[in-house]
Parts: structure tokens; sequence; C-alpha cells
């Protein structure tokens, strides 16, 4: 069986190896924007949702490329050290780092959802002030100067 050679990537032109490796990556977030739109698209024709959908694909969309940016972060660092370890000759370093890998990327999201749980009425999931909305519903829901009845007494 011929054996494939990675001679190329040492003559090859700088410029040409960044064009030819980065173009791939490039067209796979154009994709995965372009589906955000096509949601977005569908989610507006849904007359069940309205603009609630499109607000929640809004808000959450951004959430999603932080998180592959985590993963290609940790995932191409892994990579990195992987292929330098073997070139090395240091199995052991490159199978310890895959293991690391592996646990960053289960540590992070658990991390992350448990600071973003309410603690003691600290946390991203808080009741809203007393002002957000009117405390007696039969009352007229803003007063003249624009602020919420509620908040009369407090301002």
């Amino acid at each position: 069986m011929e054996e494939k050679s990675n001679a190329f990537l040492e003559r090859a032109p700088l410029g040409r190896l960044m064009a030819s490796y980065s173009v791939p990556c490039i067209i796979s977030l154009l994709v995965a924007a372009l589906y955000n739109i096509v949601d977005q698209i569908f989610i507006a024709n849904a007359s069940y949702l309205g603009s609630y959908g499109n607000a929640a694909n809004t808000v959450v969309f951004p959430l999603t490329v932080v998180a592959l940016a985590v993963a290609v972060l940790i995932g191409d660092g892994c990579c990195a050290f992987v292929s330098i370890s073997l070139g090395a000759n240091e199995p052991e370093n490159a199978h310890r780092s895959i293991g690391r890998a592996v646990r960053s990327v289960c540590r992070w999201p658990a991390a992350k959802f448990l600071t973003a749980m309410p603690s003691r009425g600290n946390g991203m999931m808080q009741k809203p002030p007393p002002c957000a909305m009117p405390s007696d519903r039969h009352a007229p829901p803003y007063t003249p100067a624009g602020t919420p009845s509620a908040c009369r007494s407090m301002s």
C-alpha cells in the first residue's frame, strides 16, 4: 500500500496553503450563518411563534457561536499538541492531552450551567423588579410621566 507524504506542506508557498486550508473553514461558517437566516425565515412565517420565535433565535445564535468557538479552541489546541507530541515520539503526552481536552469539553458547559443557576436570588433567573409591572391589574399601566404605576412609590 502506498503511503501518502506530507512533504508538500514543507515546499508549497504559505499563501497557497493558507488559502487551501482556510477556504473550507470560511465556507462552513457561511453555511452556519445561512442556516440561521433560513431558520429566521421559517420562524417568521410560523403564525404561532411571531416575533418571540425570532427573538429567541436571535438570542441563542450568538451563544451557539461562542460554544462553537470554545469547542474549536479546545479541539485545535489539542490537535496541535498531539501532532507535536507524536512528532517528538512522545505518545503518552498525546494521550494525556486528549484526555484533558475531553475533560475540558465536559467541564466547561457544566460550569457555565451551574453558574447560571439561581442561588439565593442571585443569578440569571431572578424575579423582575417590583416596578417592572403594575401592582394592580385594573390600574392604568403607566403614569403620565411614563413610569410604571408600581414605581410611583419608589421614585
